[in-house]
């Protein structure tokens, strides 16, 4: 009659098993979260893309005048909408909003205004906001030189159409951005130093570009779209190299 022997593990080949996991471990790590970065960030421009396309029908619709930046709603309170809920009917998800950056995370609040960082969503308050809702969180922005181009702050620089865009290939139209807007980007904006980019808002830094330049796809990186719907990642430092009004003198740039 055979015997059948139970032979235990020693701890010499239990340690060399541990050994050999905790190395394969160590090897696909940063492979999957390379892997998981790259995926978000493709996401990222995906959305903005989105974005731009709906962007485009809207001024299809409306004699190639883009939509503004902001409306609004009442003349007696200063509430208003932003740009996405005039042109969320153009998305192919229709009511769903799609402004959330996927590499950023939840905004810091959602009872109040909330600016967002490299690594937060932006929140507007119901307050200020008419209709604000939890699916209003956001991570990108517009720039506002297409858009308040018949109130006070008419200017040479604002684009007034779509057609009179002097270079579509280089004006940004959506990105990365710690609020719904960017503002009226300037030559002679300062880019905030690389300590300052996961909070630039609070870098005490003047101009408006301050609201892109953030390291929020690593590398110090952003993502935007152009008035030729096409989607580019630009390291902040870059960022003046675009031209974010139809007047844009390179020359003037002094963070280049």
């Amino acid at each position: 009659m055979n015997k059948r022997l139970n032979r235990a593990f020693t701890l010499t080949e239990l340690l060399v098993v541990v050994s050999i996991i905790a190395l394969l471990i160590a090897i696909l790590l940063p492979a999957l979260s390379s892997a998981r970065k790259s995926a978000y960030d493709l996401s990222c421009k995906s959305s903005i893309r989105q974005w731009t396309i709906a962007w485009f029908a809207y001024a299809t619709d409306h004699d190639e005048q883009p939509v503004q930046s902001w409306h609004h709603t009442d003349e007696i309170q200063p509430t208003g909408e932003h740009w996405y809920i005039y042109i969320r009917d153009y998305m192919n998800n229709g009511e769903t909003l799609v402004l959330a950056c996927p590499t950023a995370g939840e905004p810091l609040s959602t009872s109040s205004n909330s600016r967002g960082t490299a690594s937060r969503n932006w929140f507007p308050s119901a307050a200020d906001h008419f209709g604000a809702t939890e699916d209003h969180i956001g991570g990108y922005g517009y720039n506002n030189w297409w858009s308040e181009s018949n109130n006070t702050r008419n200017k040479p620089q604002h684009i007034k159409t779509i057609s009179d865009a002097a270079e579509p290939t280089d004006i940004p139209v959506f990105f990365d951005c710690t609020w719904a807007d960017v503002g009226w980007v300037l030559e002679a904006d300062p880019i905030p130093p690389p300590g300052d980019r996961e909070d630039p808002e609070a870098s005490g830094v003047g101009g408006w570009i301050k609201r892109v330049s953030m390291n929020r796809h690593g590398g110090d990186t952003v993502n935007l779209s152009m008035a030729d719907g096409s989607t580019v990642s630009s390291a902040v430092d870059d960022l003046l190299g675009f031209a974010w009004h139809n007047d844009w003198d390179e020359s003037l740039v002094s963070n280049r």
